[in-house]
Parts: C-alpha cells; structure tokens; sequence
C-alpha cells in the first residue's frame, strides 16, 4: 500500500508550481500523505521541505516532475538505495517518463490501485584513484561514466583493463561505459548500442577513435574495468551523467563498476522499452513506398 509519496520538481520548468500543486490536491483527495523536497516547497510556498535523501527514506514512492534530466539529478542527490520512483514529463526530454501532466490522474489512479511495475535500472559507480591508488572521489551514474579530455583539446590515450586484463588502448576523444539505461543517451549519439534496460551488460563506447578498428564493447556488468589514462596527459576528467565532473590526477585511474543498488523505475500500463524506443526515435512505417501507391 502506497501511504507517502515524495514530490520533487525542477523548479526552473514552466508550470512546475502548478504541477506540484495538482499533485498535492490529487494525493489529499486519495487519502495519501506528501512530502516535498526542500526546493519543491520553496516553489510551491509550502514549508517542511526536507533534503532529497530524506525524502527517499520516509516515503513510499518519490514522483519526479520534470524531464530525463531532473530524474538523473534526483538520483545523483539521493546516492544510494531509493524507494520507486515515477517520473512525469514538463521537460523537453522523457525517455525514461510515465506520461505528462495531461496523464496525472492516470497515473495516480494507476500507482494508488498498484497497477505498475518496476523496471530496476542499473548503475555505475566510478573511482577515481591517484598515482598511488589512494582514492579521491566516487560518484554514482544512471547513464554512464564518461572519460575525456578536458579544457585542453587534445585527444586522449585511455588503457583500458578488464577484470585485471587489458583490453585495448583507445585514443580519440574519449571513452563511454554506458549502463543499459544509458545507452540510449550519450552512447547512442557516438555510435553505441541500444541494450535492453534489463540485460545486465555494460557498453564501452569510443567517442570519435582515431582507428577504424576500435569498435563499442559490450561486457557483463559483472566486470571490473580499470581505465588508465597515458602519463604525461593532464586535463583528463570524469563525468557522471553530464551532471558531476571529476579530475583525474596526472598518473591516476579510474575504476567502474555496477553499484550495489539500482534505481526501481516505475512503468505502466503498456509501457515497454521497445514500444518507448519506437515512438521516441521515430520508428514508424516503411520509406519504401509502393509503385502502385498513389504519390502523395
């Protein structure tokens, strides 16, 4: 049963305000307690806002009210294991969305009645270590973590190592390790694969190699991968879903892996990743058009 929801809003989207206000009355009307981030209240002049990883651990459900981008920040900010979370597009992207707001009452109705199910989504964690494998930073992503050149533009030389084997040296711009999730953001505009969200695979993908044989690699997410920048190259960074970026020490590392827990992504109705990859990306209908079809 569904006692608590957590509401979350990117503030900066237009008729956020009104969004989490419909929201709130909807949830009263249904008998189901609210709790806002602390910038969500600030938005809608509600007090009792609380930080993203409280909301997480006194509710139920978190719903999300923005597009693919404010779900990814709402994931960065909690860190760690999460209740489901719903996600309603006011944005501009909504790949990873239930519906709209037009879709608000359906939605409702449809998590109230526990008529959804869970897609859980695996992530990354990445570490970034220095010359004398002394930890600096982890950070945690939906989509991928992104190894790449920085303020100089030069191009980078990244060793990479699998479970203790090196692999290859890939040179270029840089280097994707895309979850499933992710493969359909970032990844995919380099060239990547489409992976099915439940796979259990992870998709290193070369951005713009300087040789043709370098090609994306898909491994279990079971993998350790190590990727060891060329020494003597500084200005290489990490980046965690374009919303978190990280030095790499000059003769440091990074280590990725699948984090030890996954985002549980409410989905419902119909909703499927290969109905979502038709109709986000436009895969409708034929080009080949008949001889004896009368020209339009």
């Amino acid at each position: 049963m569904i006692q608590t929801i957590g509401l979350v809003a990117h503030p900066g989207k237009p008729g956020a305000a009104i969004a989490v206000r419909t929201l709130v009355d909807l949830l009263g009307c249904a008998g189901v307690a609210t709790v806002m981030e602390a910038q969500t209240a600030r938005l809608v002049g509600a007090s009792g806002g609380r930080p993203l990883p409280d909301v997480a651990a006194s509710t139920d459900l978190i719903i999300v009210l923005g597009g693919d981008g404010t779900l990814l920040h709402t994931v960065r900010q909690i860190g760690g294991a999460m209740p489901p979370l719903c996600a309603i597009n006011i944005g501009t992207l909504g790949f990873l969305t239930c519906g709209t707001m037009d879709d608000a009452r359906l939605i409702l109705e449809a998590i109230l009645a526990s008529e959804y199910r869970l897609s859980p989504r695996s992530m990354v964690e990445a570490v970034v270590l220095d010359e004398s494998g002394a930890e600096k930073a982890r950070r945690f992503g939906l989509n991928e973590a992104n190894i790449s050149r920085g303020a100089v533009s030069r191009s980078v030389h990244l060793e990479v190592r699998i479970d203790a084997q090196r692999i290859n040296t890939f040179s270029g711009d840089g280097l994707i390790i895309a979850t499933p999730t992710g493969s359909t953001a970032y990844s995919l505009s380099a060239g990547g694969p489409i992976i099915d969200p439940e796979s259990g695979e992870l998709a290193l993908t070369p951005v713009c190699p300087h040789a043709l044989s370098s090609r994306p690699l898909i491994v279990p997410d079971s993998a350790k991968i190590e990727v060891v920048p060329e020494t003597g190259r500084e200005g290489v960074v990490l980046t965690l879903d374009w919303q978190q970026t990280e030095p790499v020490p000059e003769g440091g590392s990074i280590l990725v892996h699948r984090a030890g827990f996954d985002l549980p992504l409410v989905m419902l109705g119909d909703q499927d990743f290969y109905g979502i990859l038709e109709h986000k990306l436009g895969w409708h209908g034929s080009s080949i058009q008949s001889k004896s079809a009368p020209k339009p």
